[in-house]
């Protein structure tokens, strides 16, 4: 499963440039902010983030009139590219998502027609079995039969109180 192209732009380009547009935005915003205000690197880059993700908690704030009017441009723009962002890699994670549970899907299928073709073949097997054992019976019966049969016939050829004919039984 593949998400759909806008503008013809594959998904995983639109992803790689959101996530790099996103870094590039970072890096733009935390050296603009450490020459701008002064601050160090990591508060620089701090403010970027708590900028972009509008948490924004108040302890870093520009202290002159070109950093706040920088910093307004920088939070419309950023905002609204942070949050397309964002969303790009959520989709991306929960297309991947999707993806797992539909390969787990069609393995517990799988799993479910062999099981079934399992159940098939011992059923299959226990009347192959049954079957054997009754023509074993039926052979064993047939045999009795038989011998009955036999024992008949010699009662009948020889007759009562004959002698049966046999070699070296001559009268």
């Amino acid at each position: 499963m593949t998400l759909k192209t806008i503008a013809g732009i594959p998904f995983s380009t639109q992803l790689l440039t959101a996530i790099s547009v996103m870094i590039g935005l970072i890096i733009g915003g935390t050296v603009a902010y450490h020459y701008m205000e002064g601050w160090t690197w990591a508060q620089s880059f701090y403010f970027v983030v708590s900028t972009l993700t509008t948490v924004g908690y108040g302890d870093l704030h520009p202290t002159s009139d070109a950093t706040r009017i920088f910093t307004a441009f920088f939070m419309l723009a950023g905002v609204a590219i942070a949050l397309a962002s964002l969303g790009l890699i959520g989709t991306s994670y929960l297309k991947n998502r999707e993806e797992a549970i539909l390969k787990r899907e069609e393995k517990l299928k799988t799993q479910e027609k062999l099981l079934e073709s399992l159940k098939r073949h011992r059923q299959v097997n226990r009347q192959l079995k049954q079957e054997r054992q009754l023509q074993k019976q039926q052979v064993k019966k047939d045999k009795q039969v038989q011998k009955k049969q036999v024992r008949t016939v010699r009662k009948y050829k020889t007759g009562p109180g004959q002698a049966k004919k046999g070699p070296g039984r001559e009268k």
